[in-house]
């Protein structure tokens, strides 16, 4: 009986929980080095996530970051919608710096993309984006992302390959939910 009354507490702690602080939660044990070789698998839902996200940045100034919202696709596909200062934003490359002067303020970046990885690998490919429903090319978006990803913890730059951080082995994008595999 002590048992099932144990279960049943912490059943509903994990429940009771808000999905940042779920997401925080598997952060903390990823952050804890893997032992042995047995694999571990996190699931994070999308909603948990994008909570994540929201505490994130209103905790404390995420380089011009306003607001991030991401939709989960499946097959590694995802879309990501963020509000951002561009003008906390630095790009190298004439090319990158003369969009950004006209880029400047507050814009809405939505990137639609996909995510592979393999034996603790990984790569982002961009595949289209938009600033305020305006078509850009996806190196652009490429630039910005790469930029804002290296900057926030785990400081993984996403426009290139990247080893993943935290010793996964593998991420997998479904449908509404992230699995990451150590």
């Amino acid at each position: 009986m002590h048992k099932l009354l144990v279960f049943f507490l912490f059943t509903a702690t994990l429940w009771a929980q808000d999905g940042a602080s779920r997401v925080n939660d598997v952060l903390v044990k990823l952050k804890t080095p893997k032992q042995g070789s047995k694999l571990e698998i996190f699931v994070l839902e999308e909603t948990d996530l994008n909570e994540f996200a929201e505490a994130a940045i209103q905790s404390k100034k995420r380089l011009g970051v306003q607001k991030v919202e991401l939709n989960l696709q499946g097959a590694g596909r995802f879309q990501g919608t963020a509000l951002i200062n561009m003008d906390d934003v630095e790009l190298t490359g004439f090319t990158a710096r003369a969009f950004k002067s006209l880029l400047s303020g507050t814009q809405t970046l939505i990137a639609v993309g996909k995510i592979t990885t393999t034996k603790g690998q990984g790569t982002c490919a961009l595949e289209s984006a938009r600033v305020n429903d305006i078509p850009i090319p996806a190196w652009l978006a490429n630039s910005v992302i790469g930029y804002l990803s290296s900057r926030q913890p785990p400081h993984v730059d996403v426009s290139e390959p990247f080893e993943l951080p935290y010793q996964v082995q593998e991420v997998s994008v479904t449908r509404d939910r992230i699995v990451l595999i150590r």
